[in-house]
């Protein structure tokens, strides 16, 4: 056999070797997580409902603007807390997305948002180990005013 035709023939099946290992490793993780992992992100979620709230305070959102809800996560023990959040008009929902995102952060997570302009909303999800566990649903309302009360500080 010719030199050039047996170094062709190895090249093309160590190439097709690299591209079934390079798609193997880009396949999404299994979609159940183990039992041990679940109980410590059950504990990363409460964490995370904790910081959603400690954003929405810092962007002054009264409790009473906030409607909570509880989602079951299929395939899993925990569950996502779907929020809808009215905003006053002089809220900016990026500068909302952006604290979001650098709160999910802090926990190897994300923010993904996305604008419906026809309901006037903003939805970010944030998204830890593959699950969606908190989606903050803005609507911007113009009527809507911030209470110009500054926070009161602890006594000392």
């Amino acid at each position: 056999m010719d030199k050039p035709v047996i170094f062709r023939f190895f090249t093309s099946i160590a190439l097709a070797g690299l591209a079934l290992g390079l798609f193997f490793m880009s396949r999404p993780k299994q979609a159940k997580l183990p039992e041990r992992l679940q109980h410590d992100i059950g504990e990363i979620v409460t964490g995370v409902d904790r910081d959603v709230d400690s954003v929405l305070a810092r962007f002054h959102i009264e409790k009473s603007w906030i409607r909570k809800k509880q989602v079951p996560v299929p395939n899993s023990t925990i569950s996502r807390t779907e929020r809808q959040v009215l905003i006053p008009h002089d809220v900016l929902p990026v500068q909302m997305t952006l604290a979001f995102n650098t709160m999910a952060r802090r926990f190897d997570g994300r923010a993904i948002a996305s604008e419906n302009m026809k309901e006037n909303s903003i939805t970010i999800h944030i998204e830890l180990e593959g699950y969606i566990v908190q989606t903050i649903i803005l609507k911007p309302m113009v009527e809507l005013k911030k209470s110009k009360e500054k926070p009161r500080q602890p006594r000392t």
